[in-house]
C-alpha cells in the first residue's frame, strides 16, 4: 500500500511538472505572437528615441561649431537629451528581450504600478496609432505581489490588446482605455482595465476565458485562457463585467506579498 501511494504521488507530481512545463511553453508561444503583431508599433518607439538622438547631436555639433561660450548651456541640454532617449530606447528593447526570452524566472517581488507602467510603455505607441487615450487612476502606495514578472506583464498586455481591438471595432464614442488599482481587503490588490469598446454580452463574460473562443480573425482564442491559468497559478483570479456604456472591464486580483507569506507558511505548518 505504501509502495503504491508513493507511486501515485511520484505520478502525479509529474504530471503537475509536466502540465506546467506545457502551460509555460504555450504561454512563452502567445507572448511571441503578441509582440510578432506590435511590430510596427515597437519599431515606431525604438526609431523615436533613436530620431531625438540623432537630431540632439547634430544640434551639439552646430552649437560646438559656432564657438560661442554662450552655447555651452545649449551644448549641455543637448547631451542630456541624448542621454535620456538612449535610456528610453535601451528599456524598450531590454524589455522586449525579456518578454521574448523562454526560460523559468523563479519568483519575485513585483511592484504593481511598475508593472503598469512598462506594460503601458511598450504600448504606447500602438494607443496613439489607433487614437487611444490612456488613463491611469492608481493607488498612491504600489503594492507588491509575488510572481513571475514577465508573465504578468504578458497577462496585462494581452488584456489591454483585447480591450484596443475592442475599441477598434467600434465607429463611433470615447476611445479611453482606463487602468485602476485598488485593495478591495487586506492582503490582495486588484487591477481593472475598463475599455469604450464593443463589449461582450453578459451571458459570454464567463466564455471568453475558454480555450479556442476569440472574436479576431486570425486570433487563437488562448489569450484570456492562457492569462487565467498564469493568474491562477499566482494564486489570483481573473474575471470580466460588462460597463454601463457598453464596453469591458476585466478584473485582475492578485494577493500582496505579505499575504502570499502567510499562506505559504500556514501550508508548512499544515503539512
Amino acid at each position: 500500500m505504501i509502495s503504491g501511494l508513493l507511486l501515485a504521488c511520484a505520478r502525479q507530481q509529474r504530471a503537475e511538472a509536466q502540465a506546467r512545463r506545457q502551460r509555460d511553453d504555450l504561454a512563452h508561444a502567445l507572448r511571441v505572437t503578441a509582440l510578432s503583431e506590435l511590430t510596427s508599433s515597437l519599431a515606431h518607439q525604438i526609431s523615436q528615441p533613436l530620431s531625438a538622438i540623432l537630431s540632439n547631436a547634430q544640434a551639439a555639433s552646430r552649437f560646438l561649431e559656432s564657438g560661442q561660450p554662450a552655447d555651452v548651456e545649449e551644448v549641455g541640454g543637448a547631451l542630456s537629451d541624448i542621454e535620456t532617449e538612449a535610456r528610453h530606447a535601451a528599456l524598450v528593447i531590454d524589455r522586449l528581450r525579456t518578454l521574448f526570452r523562454k526560460e523559468h524566472l523563479e519568483p519575485v517581488r513585483v511592484d504593481v504600478k511598475m508593472l503598469i507602467d512598462d506594460a503601458v510603455r511598450l504600448l504606447r505607441a500602438a494607443m496613439l496609432i489607433g487614437r487611444i487615450e490612456i488613463r491611469l487612476v492608481l493607488m498612491e502606495a504600489a503594492p507588491v505581489v509575488p510572481g513571475d514578472r514577465v508573465q504578468l506583464e504578458q497577462v496585462l498586455l494581452n488584456v489591454l490588446m483585447n480591450a484596443s481591438e475592442a475599441i477598434g471595432a467600434r465607429n463611433d464614442g470615447p476611445r479611453v482605455i482606463t487602468i485602476f488599482t485598488r485593495q478591495p481587503q487586506a492582503g490582495r490588490v486588484i487591477i481593472e482595465v475598463a475599455d469604450t469598446g464593443i463589449g461582450v454580452k453578459a451571458a459570454e463574460l464567463e466564455n471568453i476565458f475558454g480555450h479556442f473562443v476569440t472574436t479576431k480573425s486570425k486570433g487563437l482564442g488562448m489569450g484570456l485562457a492562457i492569462s487565467r491559468s498564469i493568474i491562477d497559478a499566482h494564486g489570483g483570479r481573473i474575471w470580466a463585467t460588462g460597463n454601463s456604456d457598453g464596453g469591458l472591464s476585466v478584473h485582475i486580483e492578485l494577493p500582496c506579498a505579505s499575504e502570499a507569506r502567510s499562506q505559504a507558511g500556514a501550508t508548512a505548518k499544515a503539512a
